[in-house]
Parts: C-alpha cells; structure tokens; sequence
C-alpha cells in the first residue's frame, strides 16, 4: 500500500476512533517525523473544519450544476425548415 494512504487511513481510524495502539504508535511516529505532518493531522482532524466541508458539501446545488454540464456537453440545436416547403 502506498505510504500516503496509509497514513490517511490510520488518520481516519484515528477520528473514528478505531485505531488500534500499534496503529496509534505508527500515527504518533509519522506525526513528530515532520512539522509538517503534524499540522495535516490537525487539520485533517479538527471537527469545526470536518463540519464546514460538510456545510459546503451540503450547500452544493446538484440539479444546478449538472442542468449547466449537460448544456455545455449537449447544446440545444435550432432546425430550421424552410418555410414554403413545409406548408405545401
């Protein structure tokens, strides 16, 4: 497994509060191995930034935005007939 995203399941395990006491020591080791790592850690597990992703997320107008998609992926085309071929 890729280190970083072992490192980002032992952080969710963290929140979750399901990570075992070896998992926690390797969590704990990565955390102090960079200045760096630790401010990730304290984002990643702060709840007032958990809850305004989930805000935003919650804000998002999905009908909106794909109504926008599917006109730009699939444009209305005008036919035109000619008028007199049309009516005989």
């Amino acid at each position: 497994m890729d280190k970083n995203l072992h490192i980002a399941d032992l952080i969710v395990k963290q929140i979750r509060g399901t990570i075992a006491p070896e998992e926690r020591t390797e969590l704990n080791a990565w955390i102090r191995e960079d200045p760096e790592h630790e401010k990730l850690f304290q984002r990643a597990s702060d709840p007032k930034q958990q809850l305004s992703r989930l805000e935003i997320y919650g804000l998002f107008d999905k009908e909106r935005v794909w109504s926008a998609l599917e006109d730009q992926l699939f444009p209305t085309r005008t036919v035109r007939f000619p008028s007199r071929r049309v009516l005989r």
